[in-house]
């Protein structure tokens, strides 16, 4: 360790390689880029401010002192250079703060689709044979649920042809009652059971 520390830093800081960056998350970096377009957007205030003021100042005396409004004009096509300037670097902090916001939901959503196909893998895994192994299940289930049915039906079957109904031999006895004519009596007025009269019954015993 001794030997690999002392190569290390005997080496010309040329010859090392590069130390890898400090690793930053997307949120830091898109803070960092805003904080950055503030700043720019206050300074190019204050330079326009100032260049409204030269503006006004040489208005003011370009009649009386021609040549210090002229210096004025000058100070302010200065500020006005700068003002681009800072037009052109706000324009670009915010096209990059946006690709940073993109980036950062693509990534995440990609970290989302990586992280569910590998729980679906994962699940897959736990059968021994995979799709294989799911075909045979619905295939067994398949014939499991036929067996059901057949063993369904053979015991609900009517055991030695009892339960058959012949239609003919129903339409021969419906041609028997109508041959025979049998005239079945009317029911009582008072319907099939009529309540007694408890005075009409004592009468009744007492005649016997």
């Amino acid at each position: 360790m001794q030997l690999l520390s002392n190569w290390w830093y005997g080496m010309p800081a040329t010859a090392r390689p590069p130390s890898p960056p400090n690793p930053q998350t997307s949120a830091q970096l898109i803070n960092g880029t805003t904080e950055t377009i503030e700043g720019l957007y206050m300074k190019r205030a204050q330079l326009v401010k100032k260049s409204e003021a030269l503006e006004i100042e040489a208005r003011k005396i370009r009649k009386t002192n021609r040549q210090r409004a002229l210096v004025l004009l000058k100070q302010k096509q200065a500020h006005d250079n700068q003002i681009a300037t800072y037009n052109g670097m706000i324009l670009n902090m915010e096209q990059t703060a946006q690709s940073l916001d993109t980036a950062a939901i693509t990534i995440d959503v990609a970290k989302t689709m990586q992280a569910a196909s590998n729980h679906i893998k994962d699940r897959l895994g736990e059968l021994p044979g995979g799709v294989s192994d799911i075909e045979a299940v619905a295939d067994d289930l398949d014939d499991s649920m036929i067996s059901v049915r057949e063993m369904s039906g053979a015991l609900s079957r009517p055991f030695g042809g009892s339960g058959e109904i012949d239609d003919d031999e129903l339409m021969g006895q419906l041609d028997d009652w109508d041959n025979d004519e049998v005239e079945l009596p009317d029911a009582p007025n008072g319907g099939i059971f009529r309540r007694e009269n408890p005075q009409s019954s004592n009468n009744e015993q007492k005649a016997i």
